[in-house]
């Protein structure tokens, strides 16, 4: 097995995430240039993407990377549509048109000259580690108009935004993490990515 992690999803943001781990003390590794992205390739799988959950996204290679790290107790962080897709495998469903979007979503998103997030202000779950990495109060930036709305299997949220939308998530007893929001584009982002790396004695 390679000491690493691998990134998975969207090819414009993989390059951050694969910088950042090394940053870190981790080598990381782009899923699209891996001839086996197999379960016994790496010890722990970044899931990060950007858009609406579609039905293709339950047969793409990120998808099965995802189903193999799960089955197996392997260390996963989903990030924006990744989250999504934890919870969907886990049993979980989305609201898929949320009421609030204006809050989560900039208006001008399809603009190119406009930044596509949106800045909010979130609440994080008391004694959770994202309250010990960002307090009880933060800001967070995001680009979409879906959202969790039952839990999948064994997951909790601990991060909600003010229209209690689900920010961020943890599994009760597997070594998974997701959040709703970009830490590739937004300031201490590298805070959540270097708690993963480190709280799993499977990846560290």
């Amino acid at each position: 097995m390679k000491q690493g992690i691998v990134i998975a999803g969207d090819k414009h943001t993989i390059d951050y995430y694969i910088n950042l781990c090394e940053v870190l003390g981790m080598k990381a590794y782009d899923c699209h240039g891996c001839e086996h992205c197999g379960i016994n390739d790496y010890q722990g799988l970044v899931v990060a993407g950007e858009g609406d959950l579609e039905p293709s996204d339950l047969e793409c290679t990120e998808w099965n990377l995802l189903a193999s790290y799960v089955k197996q107790d392997k260390p996963v962080l989903g990030i924006c549509k990744g989250m999504q897709m934890i919870n969907r495998m886990l049993g979980g469903t989305m609201d898929a048109h949320l009421s609030t979007v204006g809050l989560h979503r900039s208006k001008d998103v399809h603009s190119g000259n406009v930044d596509p997030d949106q800045r909010h202000m979130t609440i994080a779950l008391k004694d959770s580690f994202m309250e010990k990495l960002y307090g009880i109060r933060f800001p967070v930036n995001s680009a979409h108009r879906q959202g969790l709305d039952q839990l999948g299997k064994g997951l909790e949220a601990i991060q909600f935004a003010e229209d209690r939308v689900v920010e961020g998530i943890q599994h009760r007893s597997l070594p998974i993490l997701g959040v709703q929001w970009h830490p590739e584009r937004m300031e201490h982002g590298e805070r959540l990515v270097n708690y993963w790396i480190h709280h799993f004695p499977k990846i560290v």
